[in-house]
């Protein structure tokens, strides 16, 4: 009696490799949702118009190593995530110029961190969902 082995290796890692890019977008949307809601402290501003367009004014910003408060909302509504090449790459942030100055603060003011403080308070959520597919 002759037994028959059926090599389907390739077919494995071709699934394995989806579940993984699966599971880091998930990671990646869960990380977005986490940065957004630590956007989302409002604060009441004042409103100017000058010869250089409508700018606004906190009137309690928020303190050096503290995510930014919310104003007009365009940075929280900014963040967003996207998949590099081949699904094995995540990115999550935004495309607004002023978030540099806030993540990591300027020669004038102190980081007002909201990306990488967040990544690292959900990372053992993050590591799961990497995992299992499953907060």
């Amino acid at each position: 009696m002759a037994n028959n082995v059926e090599w389907s290796g390739d077919k494995f890692l071709s699934g394995l490799e989806k579940q993984m890019g699966d599971n880091l977008e998930k990671a990646a949307i869960y990380l977005k949702g986490k940065v957004k809601e630590a956007l989302n402290r409002s604060e009441q501003y004042q409103r100017f118009v000058g010869d250089h367009g409508v700018w606004y004014k906190g009137e309690d910003p928020s303190g050096p190593g503290s995510p930014p408060k919310k104003i007009t909302g365009s940075l929280q509504r900014s963040v967003a995530h996207e998949m590099g090449p081949g699904r094995q790459e995540a990115f999550v942030g935004s495309n607004i110029d002023y978030a540099l100055f806030l993540e990591l603060g300027t020669s004038k003011m102190a980081a007002r961190p909201f990306l990488r403080s967040t990544l690292m308070k959900e990372r053992d959520t993050i590591a799961k969902i990497m995992a299992t597919g499953k907060a």
